[in-house]
């Protein structure tokens, strides 16, 4: 038994959020939190990713990230195309002075480090207004389009 290799256990989540309800969750964020949302739900980046993300790594002019091989979990560099929707948001983004990060916040001039606060508000306003949940509650990464925002 000492030899016998474990079963690797899939790193898989299947809950999601389909439009309306990310429209409705979107809609009661705070209005400083929406363009880190819209931006996770609609490029599928994973919360590190997004958090991290600097604006030398953003290019408006083709719509685009690109994230360097040390900025993933999977060690490749990706390059990940913006929607319509995502990229506006990142365009009325301000840039702060003293950082290059994208997702400010702008209590403490620094970048965001804890969102979940903001994001389990809104959800909870969300799931009041609506009657259901969003992602019960749970958490995990965007998968874009039908994004699973729910580890935020």
């Amino acid at each position: 038994m000492a030899h016998v290799r474990l079963l690797n256990k899939p790193n898989v989540r299947r809950v999601t959020i389909d439009e309306p309800t990310f429209a409705r969750l979107v809609k009661v964020a705070d209005p400083q939190f929406q363009p880190l949302l819209i931006t996770a739900y609609d490029t599928g980046m994973r919360e590190s990713e997004i958090l991290n993300l600097r604006w030398s790594q953003v290019d408006l002019r083709i719509g685009a990230i690109k994230l360097g091989a040390e900025k993933t979990k999977t060690n490749f560099s990706l390059t990940v195309y913006l929607t319509t929707r995502a990229k506006a948001e990142l365009e009325r983004l301000p840039r702060h002075l003293g950082t290059d990060y994208v997702f400010v916040n702008p209590e403490t001039g620094t970048r965001w480090l804890e969102p979940r606060s903001l994001f389990m508000r809104a959800g909870r306003a969300g799931s009041s207004t609506s009657g259901s949940t969003t992602c019960g509650g749970a958490s995990s990464r965007t998968l874009g389009g039908a994004a699973c925002l729910c580890r935020w």
